[in-house]
């Protein structure tokens, strides 16, 4: 007759054998999960590794001249990779091989590997086209890469404006700007650079030179970026006599800077009288003799700033 503390050992017995069997069942279900995402990796990178193999065996059997590009995807499931490849000179080898892997070391699938016969000369770049040529026997692979650049390279803008720099070429870039007495200001944000003038000192025709470094190569570009000041009115009618004067008026206001301006009549309508003020900043300009128009030139430290005419 069974008792009850028989019963307990059974039923403890029982459950410690359904949850062993149960993690058993778990470690190899996990197991099996892990294996076949590391299948479907490995699987990625053959799919990589079949269109370079593929591109370069038809070039190896197609006559010189031949020009083709293929394109390689830019990630694998949202995952970055490497191709790397050995020329056979290099290994003192008659072949070369192609090795293609995950960036991240944590995706344990392994390498992707192939071995070629012909020769390489190139490399191989992800997320563009690639440009496959053979030219005497010489198979060459080139990427098509956007080149280092910032662009405009030259703008010129009223002193109130922003512009906007792209950087293009570069994943990675520092920038620095001069002068450096803080009038210019660039604010960096992704591939873009945003320059502007901060008003300190109304200093006009203030060139801020941009300097871009990349920050894999080193390699170094310099956009300028040019501001100036305007005449206020742009433009302005009115009737001849003194008593009809129009002033002109730098805007805004310069200051530490030394200010000239020039009146030129026009060649067929009669004479311009001017008046400058006393501070330089603004100048009165009114026809005589009929008169109907009126060049003024403003000078900032010897610089053309405008002209403007009445």
């Amino acid at each position: 007759m069974r008792t009850r503390a028989q019963s307990s050992v059974e039923f403890a017995l029982v459950v410690t054998i359904v949850g062993i069997v149960f993690s058993v069942f778990i470690v190899f279900f996990n197991a099996r999960i892990v294996d076949v995402q590391q299948q479907k990796n490995y699987a990625l990178l053959e799919d990589v590794g079949k269109v370079i193999k593929s591109e370069i065996d038809l070039a190896s059997v197609v006559e010189n001249g031949y020009v083709r590009t293929f394109y390689l995807p830019e990630d694998l499931s949202g995952m970055d990779y490497k191709i790397s490849y050995k020329n056979g000179s290099t290994l003192h080898a008659n072949y070369s091989f192609v090795v293609i892997e995950f960036e991240d070391k944590d995706v344990s699938t392994g390498n992707y590997i192939f071995f070629l016969t012909p020769n390489l000369t190139g490399d191989f770049v992800r997320g563009e086209e690639n440009t496959i040529t053979k030219i005497d026997d010489e198979i060459i692979v080139k990427g098509e890469t956007t080149p280092f650049r910032v662009t405009p390279e030259y703008s010129e803008v009223f002193f109130d404006n922003i512009v906007t720099l792209e950087v293009e070429g570069s994943t990675s870039f520092t920038t620095s700007v001069s002068p450096a007495d803080q009038r210019c200001k660039a604010i960096q944000n992704g591939n873009k650079i945003r320059v502007k003038y901060v008003l300190q000192d109304y200093y006009y025709l203030v060139e801020c030179n941009v300097l871009v470094t990349d920050s894999e190569t080193g390699e170094q570009k310099t956009a300028i970026v040019k501001f100036t000041g305007s005449i206020n009115p742009l433009q302005a009618t009115t009737q001849p006599g003194p008593e009809n004067n129009v002033t002109f008026s730098i805007v805004p206001t310069p200051l530490n800077s030394e200010i000239t301006w020039e009146v030129i009549d026009h060649p067929e309508t009669g004479n311009c009288e001017w008046q400058q003020s006393d501070d330089s900043n603004s100048i009165e300009v009114w026809g005589i003799e009929g008169a109907t128009e009126c060049i003024i030139h403003a000078f900032i430290n010897g610089n053309t700033m405008g002209t403007q005419g009445a």
